[in-house]
């Protein structure tokens, strides 16, 4: 019989078949063993859905990325890479306040947890699952980590960028709840090379730091569509590949940028650090080109771009809660802009009309 700890055991209660006895909380194995959670601490409901319902607004928001970042790989400045489609997180990941929550609720331990599979990507076609334990990169062990500051982040990422690098499919050995190991055949795809992370934080915003795309959680409850979303994306992926960041910075607040990354990757508050960063405004030159940069990014991913105009309309019409609506504050909101969007609009129609392929106008 295999022997339950207490956080597995309510990993499994919290996943799979549970309930409740006399004597506490019992799980049902496939073999019928049962084990009581009773031994456990009381765990929070609402913790757990908290997280859940950030990795799920994650990974809707990576799913409305991907067609961008496959579809625009030409005009990515960075350049290309080739993506599985999943992230994953051990317990040295999380902030040490936050690490009773997710070892006791989803298991999470030093070995890779994947917590996001992209919808459409190589790993969800794959057979990956939230959930999955890596075990091995075509045969080769990954690391587990074992301290803050650990590389087996870093360790993991070049496996994987290795696997890739040989053009061949790609073996994922992974454990999965009945304790059983598999493997999953995965053909990684191209797409630019920038991450999409949401961070949790109330304001209204969304940035590009040169590497990632951030949204907060403000903004993605406030754009009515997909569509709305992916406008946002764009207009930020378009920030990235036209190197609008470093033309405009330094290093001087990167390094606070990627405090932001960590934090937003375990679903923890940022404590407005995110809403702060008003000295990233764009000149309005920069904000022009990541417009219309950002339309044909859309209409090349098979985006309906008629309408985006409308959400920075809907921006400038809300922006008097200070604080709150802060992509207006660093992303301008004129007549003028309304206008010139419209015009991109029309511009793209046009060349589909003509037959003319669906490429920017370097101005």
């Amino acid at each position: 019989m295999y022997s339950l700890s207490c956080y597995e055991t309510l990993f499994y209660i919290y996943t799979d078949r549970g309930f409740t006895g006399d004597a506490g909380v019992y799980y049902n194995n496939q073999n019928g063993n049962r084990f009581c959670g009773r031994c456990c601490p009381r765990i929070s409901d609402p913790d757990k859905i908290s997280l859940e319902t950030h990795w799920n607004r994650q990974t809707r928001l990576a799913g409305l990325a991907r067609p961008l970042l496959a579809e625009n790989t030409d005009l990515c400045g960075k350049g290309a890479i080739k993506a599985y489609g999943f992230n994953w997180l051990t317990l040295v990941d999380i902030p040490v306040q936050n690490r009773v929550v997710v070892e006791r609720h989803f298991g999470i331990t030093e070995q890779p947890f994947i917590n996001i599979i992209t919808p459409g990507s190589a790993a969800e076609k794959a057979g990956l699952r939230r959930g999955d334990i890596l075990l091995a990169i075509n045969g080769e062990p990954v690391p587990a980590a074992i301290s803050r500051g650990s590389d087996s982040r870093k360790r993991i990422k070049a496996m994987l960028d290795d696997a890739s690098s040989a053009g061949e499919t790609v073996r994922i050995k992974y454990l999965r709840g009945e304790f059983k190991e598999r493997e999953a055949l995965i053909d990684p795809v191209t797409q630019c090379k920038y991450g999409i992370i949401l961070v949790k934080d109330d304001s209204v915003n969304a940035f590009a730091d040169g590497d990632n795309i951030y949204v907060t959680t403000g903004m993605y409850r406030f754009a009515e569509t997909e569509a709305e979303l992916q406008t946002v994306i764009a207009h930020e992926l378009a920030h990235n590949s036209e190197g609008h960041v470093t033309k405009k910075l330094g290093n001087y607040l990167l390094g606070s940028i990627i405090d932001v990354a960590i934090a937003a990757s375990t679903g923890i508050y940022t404590s407005g650090l995110f809403g702060n960063t008003t000295s990233m405004i764009f000149s309005q030159s920069f904000e022009r080109e990541a417009d219309y940069v950002g339309m044909y990014m859309l209409e090349r991913a098979d985006v309906d771009s008629s309408e985006s105009a409308n959400l920075w309309r809907r921006m400038a019409a809300e922006n008097r809660t200070p604080g709150i609506f802060n992509f207006a504050r660093t992303h301008p909101t004129t007549a003028e802009r309304f206008t010139n969007l419209d015009a991109t609009y029309q511009e793209i129609q046009e060349k589909r009309r003509s037959g003319q392929s669906l490429y920017p106008n370097r101005r």
